[in-house]
């Protein structure tokens, strides 16, 4: 028997038809209902444009009992109320579904975090050094293991060990003891700044870790002299002679002075190819690490496989001392090349002696490394 339907239920329909196709139609992508829901709304559609089709539809489709014979105001308002229901409960599955997807996403973030940051979930423990700085001597050693400090995935040794100086009898465990603890991902390194001059060094290195990384600092060899000069000067230890008697003897450079000696990096760096490659060293301008020191700690940074973290933010200009500072840090560690000390004044005769004396040395050096530095 065809369903009989007024033009009230007809309009209350069509109004619901289109409701429900737009409501579908905008969660089709994630409704596992889905198709129940759209043979609703077809079905009220048929309501308004077929009546004549309208009891085989709803049997088809199993909303209505094969036998029926009419449509009340109260059925009509009870199947508006179980779709809102059904509606109801696909959007609590929906919301339930979006706080799984969320709850999945904080995970997802905090498993990335802690790929890139590698103390989150392990335990430090100390290790021997993947990497050493291992000179020169009054070259912005320090300023250098600061900086790289900065780096989430450094893990820097405080104090100068001087093991492979001072120390080797003690074992490689007490040297093991000495290092920061880190975890797995971080680059445990330390700076020993005697160590690019030790005879031993290279050997003793080498038999510890034939892989690891050298970090070396130079500068222009006449300033480190000075430098050296001031720093030994200043500690007042020992009656120190001014800086023109102690260098020079009879008018000549006194290769015997020890400072000199350092600056004779050619001299030492040979040493150290004889054990590793050039391809584990890494060669640091120390004039330009103060002048300018983001492009040289790049450079440092690639060299030791760490991703890429170190930017302008990590430093500052300060005007009053004319140095660049670490940002953020409470003791204001300015990259002044002479720590506060006074440079003595050396006439222009010396310091021309000193750079003709170091030229041939620095060239050696140059085609040593294939790498150039601005020295006079």
């Amino acid at each position: 028997m065809a369903v009989s339907l007024t033009s009230r239920h007809k309009i209350v329909l069509v109004f619901l038809g289109l409701l429900l196709t737009l409501t579908v139609a905008s969660r089709f992508w994630y409704s596992k209902h889905l198709h129940g829901l759209l043979c609703a709304a077809r079905t009220f559609n048929q309501y308004a444009y077929s009546d004549a089709d309208t009891t085989r539809t709803l049997e088809s489709d199993g909303y209505l009992p094969v036998v029926m014979t009419e449509v009340s105001e109260e059925d009509v308002a009870d199947k508006i109320t179980d779709l809102k229901n059904h509606i109801r409960k696909q959007r609590i599955t929906e919301e339930k579904q979006a706080l799984e997807l969320g709850i999945m996403s904080r995970q997802m973030k905090k498993r990335l975090k802690k790929q890139k940051n590698p103390s989150m979930g392990s335990v430090a423990t100390q290790v021997l050094p993947k990497a050493i700085i291992i000179g020169v001597r009054k070259c912005g050693t320090r300023a250098l293991l600061e900086m790289l400090e900065t780096h989430p995935q450094i893990a820097a040794c405080g104090p100068e060990v001087h093991f492979f100086d001072k120390n080797y009898d003690r074992g490689l465990d007490w040297y093991r003891r000495q290092m920061k603890p880190s975890v797995p991902g971080q680059i445990t390194i330390e700076k020993s700044p005697s160590y690019f001059i030790t005879e031993t060094a290279p050997r003793d290195i080498h038999s510890m870790n034939k892989s690891i990384k050298l970090v070396v600092i130079v500068r222009d060899p006449t300033t480190r002299v000075i430098s050296d000069y001031t720093q030994i000067a200043s500690k007042g230890v020992s009656k120190l002679a001014g800086f023109e008697e102690t260098v020079l003897s009879q008018g000549e450079v006194r290769t015997s002075y020890k400072a000199v000696q350092i600056s004779m990096y050619s001299k030492h760096l040979q040493r150290w190819l004889d054990f590793f490659p050039l391809a584990q060293m890494h060669f640091v301008d120390g004039d330009k690490l103060i002048a300018n020191p983001l492009p040289e700690m790049k450079k440092v940074e690639r060299f030791l496989g760490l991703p890429d973290f170190i930017s302008e933010k990590n430093f500052y200009y300060n005007n009053a001392t004319g140095f660049y500072c670490l940002a953020g840090d409470l003791n204001s560690k300015c990259l002044s090349a002479s720590k506060g000390r006074e440079h003595p004044k050396v006439s222009t005769d010396v310091i021309r002696k000193l750079q003709d004396f170091f030229r041939p040395y620095n060239e050696q050096f140059f085609k040593m490394i294939n790498q150039r530095f601005n020295w006079p």
